[in-house]
């Protein structure tokens, strides 16, 4: 978290406060959300590799900061 809140100095200010934050909804990044973060398309997508195996951002439902600074990503269902 430390190191976190260090790289992104906004995301620092906004954790312990507030609710979630939704940064992707459907494959979309909101940009003004991520940069009132401090979270980048980059930051997202890492994420999403990491947890999921996303390498696209349009197959990204939603992805939310948490409070805690972790991004959570949830994957779009694009069928069979």
């Amino acid at each position: 978290l430390a190191a976190a809140s260090s790289r992104l100095p906004r995301l620092g200010t906004w954790i312990g406060g507030g609710a979630p934050l939704v940064v992707v909804e459907d494959g979309e990044m909101l940009d003004r959300r991520a940069r009132r973060v401090g979270v980048s398309e980059a930051d997202v997508m890492l994420s999403a590799r990491k947890s999921q195996g996303i390498e696209r951002l349009d197959q990204i439902r939603l992805a939310v900061v948490e409070r805690t600074g972790d991004i959570t990503v949830v994957p779009r269902d694009l069928g069979p």
